[in-house]
């Protein structure tokens, strides 16, 4: 999983030096990816400056489609055969068929993936409003984008190079 890591600066020269000191150290091939996809802003922020990893839906959309359809599709499962009988539920769904079961198990799903993609994006997007505030009110802000594993470590690359407030999203 990509995370976006963050870094305000009170200038450009900070972030710039910032930008730097990553790509020298990304020189051993592990980190090459996240120095390419460092970006300055300055001024503001538009979606579209963002790395992919910020805009958060797809990783919400696939945990929350996963959760519910898996969810769902092993109730349906366990009504279909009777497991609930002992307890008071019915015998079996009457009339459904298993192929009923995997319509209603996908359609659950998407769903699902539908509104926790929507849920994963306004959660992360306030995150990244408070940067633009930041951004608005004169600091400079380094994004890259990084697998979760190397995320706390380029944090505090950012703030030993003298970031303001550094962070993953």
């Amino acid at each position: 999983m990509q995370r976006l890591i963050y870094g305000v600066f009170p200038s450009r020269e900070n972030a710039e030096a910032a930008r730097q000191t990553i790509h020298e150290r990304a020189l051993d091939a592990e980190h090459i990816e996240e120095a390419a996809s460092a970006a300055i802003h300055v001024e503001e922020v538009r979606p579209n400056d963002l790395p992919p990893s910020g805009t958060f839906a797809t990783r919400s959309a696939l945990a929350g489609g996963l959760a519910v359809g898996t969810g769902v599709g092993v109730m349906l499962g366990l009504l279909m055969t009777g497991a609930f009988s002992s307890i008071g539920g019915p015998a079996t769904i009457l009339g459904s068929k298993p192929v009923d079961v995997v319509f209603v198990t996908l359609a659950a799903g998407s769903f699902g993936a539908i509104l926790s993609g929507i849920a994963g994006t306004a959660g992360k997007r306030a995150q990244v409003r408070e940067l633009e505030e930041e951004v608005t009110a004169g600091r400079v802000l380094l994004t890259l984008e990084a697998p979760k594993k190397h995320a706390q470590e380029l944090v505090r690359m950012m703030s030993s190079c003298g970031a303001l407030r550094a962070g993953a999203i």
